[in-house]
């Protein structure tokens, strides 16, 4: 399989595509949002940018799982995490302690 191949499948739905999905279904997104108790619009942040509970809903009512929807939202993220940076001397005196107590202990 080629890399372009590759990247297709992993792409999101297009967001008139859930909308079209969802009209199929009988629903509008604002429908759907006040039908689980939500404020109009509120669904609708689910198709620009990541909100686990609405995509959870949308997906519900097109009848699929949000990970087939928006697979670059549930893919597993291989990158290394970023440490949080040391403030001051006195944090840093007190990492310092921490980390020889740690190594002594091991």
């Amino acid at each position: 399989m080629s890399n372009k191949q590759q990247q297709e499948e992993v792409l999101d739905w297009h967001r008139a595509d859930v909308i079209a999905a969802l009209r199929k279904s009988g629903w509008t997104l604002s429908s759907l949002s006040k039908h689980v108790g939500l404020s109009r619009g509120t669904l609708a942040v689910a198709l620009d940018r990541k909100y686990p509970k609405g995509e959870a809903i949308i997906a519900e009512a097109i009848g699929t799982a949000p990970q087939h929807i928006w697979p670059t939202r549930y893919a597993p993220k291989h990158r290394t995490p970023v440490t949080k940076p040391i403030v001051n001397a006195k944090q840093k005196n007190e990492h310092d302690s921490l980390s020889d107590r740690v190594m002594k202990a091991a």
